[in-house]
């Protein structure tokens, strides 16, 4: 039995099996939706579904029964969150044709509706919603295995289209800013307000110098120059690798990304969850490209990273490291840059340029109180001492005087200059 939900008008069908669903549209919706309305106070909300036909023609022969949802009353059917082909046996209809029945899942799955009924007049606009329910919102794009046209079902997850131009076309027919791309594409034209999802591993975008206002990327390597045109506008990288060739004219936000080269900016952005993507000594890049009021945030990082070209009084960074080393180019001759977590600091920098690093923890100092914790550890009552040793149990690493206070309570204190030294 589908969930009926009276507040929101909606039917939620049940979880497919092995993704299919079979749906008998007069037990299974209607004669559903007439039990439902019985419990409780659910008679309240607007009538579901209107029936015709179903009247004895000769006996044992029955006139075909419609049954149509009451969509212009807005009543929506939408699947369960899974992929999924979900067929119709029986005849549901909309009565109102220009009105979708069916919304799309929450999550990002591909569901195929068929079955929806045809009536008369309405074909044509009845066939064209089922078209464009089969696209989920998307339009996928497989620059390698795809096939060109703009005909249903090109352009769908079943059968993809191969080039931009096409997809492009079919996303303004059905109504979407939204490309799922595999394969490789040189972008040849701004794409402005979109939504470009790749797939893990196997997607490859060249910006190419085009504007991409508002435009989220996920889960793609990506490489080029970016123009900006909107003040106001950003771009967003998400779950993507910005490669060795670097990435320039960023202004917007980095989310759970890997950095393998330079990222220059052109205005105030944003990394979070970051990570260098770069094996051994060297390390990626941010080009701060010596902007004037503006800001860098890079927030829980991982990995060497280096900072270039920051020379004017009022630019501000805040690097937050969770592990790694920072380097300061002697470009960086000005401004401040505010370093806090756990890591280490090769500093450069130059001029009036201003590091704070208040919360910072040097990463050697973690390491020795690591030691501390878990190594052999000897309390000699009668000498009057507690002594810590390194890693191989026999050498001192630390060393402390043991007494009591007045009270009792066991004290410690430092013995020797050299083991202080030593300690930190």
């Amino acid at each position: 039995m589908p969930i009926f939900d009276g507040e929101n008008l909606l039917i939620t069908l049940d979880a497919p099996n092995a993704g299919v669903l079979n749906v008998n549209v007069e037990p299974g919706l209607y004669s559903s939706w007439k039990e439902w309305v019985q419990i409780g106070d659910n008679a309240k909300y607007p009538i579901a579904f209107r029936s015709v036909g179903g009247d004895p023609l000769t006996p044992g022969i029955d006139a075909g029964a419609y049954f149509f949802i009451q969509n212009q009353s807005g009543w929506r059917i939408k699947p369960f969150e899974a992929d999924a082909t979900i067929t119709l046996v029986g005849n549901l209809a909309p009565e109102d044709s220009t009105i979708p029945i069916f919304n799309p899942t929450d999550g990002d799955y591909t569901v195929f509706v068929n079955g929806l009924q045809p009536i008369t007049q309405n074909v044509d606009t009845i066939l064209q919603q089922a078209q464009e329910t089969s696209y989920n919102g998307e339009v996928w794009l497989d620059t390698i295995n795809g096939a060109s046209g703009v005909g249903y079902p090109i352009g769908t997850a079943s059968e993809p289209v191969d080039n931009l131009d096409d997809a492009l076309t079919i996303a303004e027919q059905i109504g979407v800013r939204r490309l799922r791309l595999t394969g490789s594409i040189i972008l040849d034209r701004d794409l402005q307000y979109w939504v470009i999802r790749g797939s893990s591993g196997e997607s490859l975008i060249n910006l190419n110098g085009k504007t991409l206002d508002g435009t989220i990327n996920q889960r793609a390597e990506v490489y080029g120059g970016i123009a900006l045109t909107n003040p106001k506008d950003r771009v967003v990288f998400e779950e993507c690798f910005l490669r060795s060739e670097g990435v320039s004219g960023v202004r917007g936000i980095i989310i759970d990304c890997y950095l393998f080269g330079e990222v220059t900016l052109s205005g105030a952005t944003e990394f979070n969850r970051c990570h260098s993507g770069v094996a051994g000594v060297n390390t990626p890049a941010i080009n701060c490209n010596n902007l004037a009021s503006s800001s860098l945030s890079v927030r829980t990082y991982t990995g060497g990273l280096e900072l270039l070209n920051i020379s004017e009084p009022d630019f501000d960074a805040s690097i937050d490291l969770m592990s790694g080393h920072l380097i300061l180019d002697s470009t960086v001759s000005d401004g401040t840059v505010v370093i806090r977590g756990v890591g280490h600091i090769t500093d450069n920098s130059t001029g009036s340029a201003q590091k704070v690093t208040k919360g910072f923890v040097e990463g050697g100092l973690v390491s020795a109180a690591a030691s501390i914790t878990r190594n052999k550890v000897i309390t000699d009552p009668v000498a009057g001492t507690i002594t810590v040793y390194e890693d191989d149990g026999t050498t001192i690493l630390y060393q402390a005087d043991l007494w009591e206070d007045a009270d009792g309570t066991q004290r410690y204190r430092g013995q020797g200059a050299e083991r202080r030294e030593r300690l930190t």
